[in-house]
């Protein structure tokens, strides 16, 4: 008997804004489309755009393209009368897939679906103003409502699985663990951003968590021993500019550091790619994804301890005390004194056969009750 084929709702709701989270996604888009046709499934894409969410099915099953808002918690549902639940099943979805830890997820869906968690941040690092308020609470109640129930909770580490079952009571079998999925790595110069070398980047919001401060703190003693090198900032937004600045001068550093916005993809590679190092010291782990770009473009790379990458680290790679600013100093200087050898680093892929074990898993119990 031939299996039926069944229908897998991929719900993306980042925006290019997000960085690490866009990327993350853009990928998984990739790797679910190759490996779900392993185990018979049609995708329908619900992506987010524009205030709302479109419905993209280029499949025969649903030849239409419909944008409708979703309900979430709190907030009405502008274009179609319903929720998740009753759009998911006018839609005939045998699975749906939340690629983002999202809102809708505190829905009572009457459908199967797989749950993803990033991080644990918004519990870990609660104290800090980017996840207090609503945005903490309201992941805690999302997350709190949704795994337990999940069929599959898919993570980027065994440390955050380790850190959900601990949290969360989660049994483990339930968590699966696809680490970061590795984007293509082209980096395309663009001389217009007129970089002086030899420079050391960090890509990262202008948030507390992300540890400017440290690296400040560390940058002004490199400064001392070599005047020539130049600290590059990016992804900072445009009312961040001037906290940024005030504490560049506060440092006296300013004259020493390059400050951009959200840099196009093959921009930031670039500048990556050019880069006597990246620094990544972000309080927010386990895993990012600036690490493994610079790794893959054979970049050196320093980040803070709360790193956990399922893989041994190539050489060029070293962790650092998150909060230790003369130890950050003194890795900086190493690396312009003695750099190390350049070697690109490719990380073990896993999300190609987790996630085709995963929609097997589903297909088999599927078929129990599949017209």
């Amino acid at each position: 008997m031939q299996n039926a084929k069944m229908t897998l709702g991929l719900v993306l709701s980042t925006k290019p804004s997000i960085g690490g989270g866009h990327v993350y996604e853009s990928v998984l888009e990739e790797v679910i489309r190759t490996t779900s046709a392993t185990a018979s499934f049609e995708i329908v894409v619900i992506r987010k755009q524009d205030g709302g969410y479109r419905l993209e099915s280029p499949g025969p099953k649903f030849p239409i393209k419909k944008r409708f808002t979703l309900k979430v918690p709190g907030k009405a549902f502008r274009d179609n009368e319903g929720s998740l639940s009753a759009v998911v099943k006018d839609l005939s979805l045998d699975l749906i897939y939340f690629a983002s830890p999202v809102q809708a997820l505190a829905e009572r869906l009457d459908i199967p679906y797989i749950a993803t968690v990033w991080d644990l941040g918004f519990l870990e690092l609660s104290h800090f103003p980017e996840f207090t308020g609503d945005y903490g609470r309201k992941m805690f109640d999302v997350l709190g409502r949704a795994l337990p129930r999940a069929f599959r909770v898919v993570v980027e580490s065994e440390a955050t699985r380790t850190r959900l079952g601990e949290l969360f009571g989660l049994d483990q079998s339930r968590v699966a663990v696809i680490g970061l999925p590795l984007p293509d790595l082209n980096a395309e110069p663009n001389p217009s951003l007129n970089i002086p070398e030899p420079y050391f980047v960090y890509p990262a919001k202008f948030w507390p968590h992300k540890n400017h401060q440290t690296l400040f703190d560390a940058f002004r003693q490199v400064l001392a021993t070599d005047p020539s090198v130049c600290l590059v900032l990016t992804g900072i937004d445009a009312d961040q500019t001037d906290a940024v600045r005030k504490r560049l001068i506060a440092h006296e550093i300013e004259h020493a550091t390059r400050v951009f916005g959200r840099l196009e993809r093959t921009d930031l590679l670039a500048v990556i790619a050019k880069a006597k190092g990246l620094l990544m010291p972000t309080l927010l782990g386990p895993t990012n994804y600036p690490p493994l770009e610079a790794m893959g473009l054979g970049v050196p790379v320093l980040m803070s301890d709360v790193h956990k990458f399922d893989f041994d680290l190539p050489q060029s790679a070293r962790l650092v005390p998150a909060l230790e600013a003369k130890q950050w100093a003194r890795e900086i200087v190493a690396i312009l004194t003695n750099p190390p050898p350049r070697s690109t680093f490719t990380p073990p892929s896993v999300a190609h056969s987790r996630l085709k074990e995963i929609f097997l898993d589903f297909a088999r119990d599927r078929k129990l009750w599949k017209d």
